[in-house]
């Protein structure tokens, strides 16, 4: 049985890099292509809380924001749930 003690969230990856420049005041923007969907209006808000501009996060609703779930035991990762879609975003007109 897992009980949950605790629950956090933070950007992965480009989000998580563009986070860390805005810290040290470097003018940031996010590009990508996120889901119309819970976690990516989560991700817009943790994106503007951490001064990094989101307009170039193009919302769809053909995709599903990537969300990765750690569970972790005695400060040790034990497994990772990744939710997200394995197929190209649709186009988009220019």
């Amino acid at each position: 049985m897992v009980q949950l003690d605790r629950e956090s969230f933070m950007p992965g990856g480009a989000a998580n890099v563009a986070r860390n420049l805005a810290a040290v005041q470097v003018p940031t923007e996010l590009f990508s292509v996120i889901g119309r969907d819970s976690a990516g209006i989560k991700l817009k808000g943790l994106l503007s809380a951490a001064n990094v501009a989101s307009e170039g996060c193009i919302c769809s609703d053909g995709s599903v924001t990537t969300v990765k779930t750690r569970i972790i035991a005695h400060q040790q990762q034990v497994v990772r749930l990744d939710r997200e879609s394995v197929r190209s975003p649709e186009r988009f007109p220019s």
